[in-house]
C-alpha cells in the first residue's frame, strides 16, 4: 500500500480540525454565556491577553519580527485557533460547566487542551500548556465571548511562530 505524502496528511488533519470545530460550534448542546462584553472589547482583551502571555513566556516585551512568510500563515493560524477554541472552550468548557462549575470546567478543559498539544510531554511542558489553555479559558469566561479566546490564541501563536521563524534575524 502506498503512503500518502506528509503534506496530504497535514492538510487532511487541518481540515478535520476545522470541521470538528465548526460542528461543535453549531451542534454542541451548550448554552452560551448570558453575560458578555461587547465584541470589540472582547477582541481587545484577547489581543492583549495573547500578547501578555507571549511576553511572560518569552520573557521579553519586544515582539518578534513579523515577515511576509509569517503573514501568509496568519489566516491558517486564525482558523486553527478558532477551531481549537470552539472545541476546548465552547464544546468542552461550556459542556462541563453545569456539572463542574466554571473553575472545574476551566481546569479540566485546560488540561485536555495541554494533553492534546503533544503526546510525549514532560510534566513541566504539560503544566506550561495547561497554563496557556487556562489563559484562553479565563479570557472566554471573563468576557463571555469566544472571540476573546480565539483572538488571544491567534495572537499568541503568531508571535510564537514569528519568534521561531528561521528567517528571524538574530538580535
Amino acid at each position: 500500500m502506498r503512503r500518502q505524502p506528509l503534506i496530504v496528511r497535514a492538510v487532511a488533519a487541518e481540515a478535520a480540525l476545522l470541521s470538528a470545530g465548526l460542528l461543535v460550534l453549531v451542534l454542541a448542546p451548550v448554552r452560551p454565556p448570558s453575560r458578555h462584553l461587547p465584541t470589540i472589547t472582547a477582541c481587545a482583551a484577547g489581543a492583549g491577553g495573547g500578547l501578555l502571555l507571549f511576553a511572560v513566556l518569552a520573557r521579553t516585551l519586544r515582539p518578534p519580527r513579523l515577515d511576509l512568510a509569517l503573514a501568509r500563515t496568519v489566516p491558517l493560524l486564525l482558523a486553527r485557533a478558532g477551531a481549537e477554541e470552539c472545541l476546548w472552550r465552547w464544546g468542552l468548557l461550556l459542556g462541563l460547566a453545569p456539572a463542574l462549575g466554571a473553575a472545574g470546567a476551566t481546569t479540566l478543559s485546560s488540561a485536555a487542551f495541554a494533553a492534546a498539544h503533544g503526546l510525549r510531554q514532560t510534566r513541566r511542558e504539560l503544566a506550561l500548556r495547561s497554563g496557556i489553555g487556562a489563559t484562553f479559558a479565563l479570557l472566554f469566561v471573563t468576557t463571555g465571548r469566544l472571540v476573546a479566546a480565539i483572538t488571544a490564541h491567534a495572537v499568541y501563536n503568531t508571535l510564537v511562530c514569528g519568534a521561531s521563524s528561521p528567517s528571524r534575524e538574530p538580535s
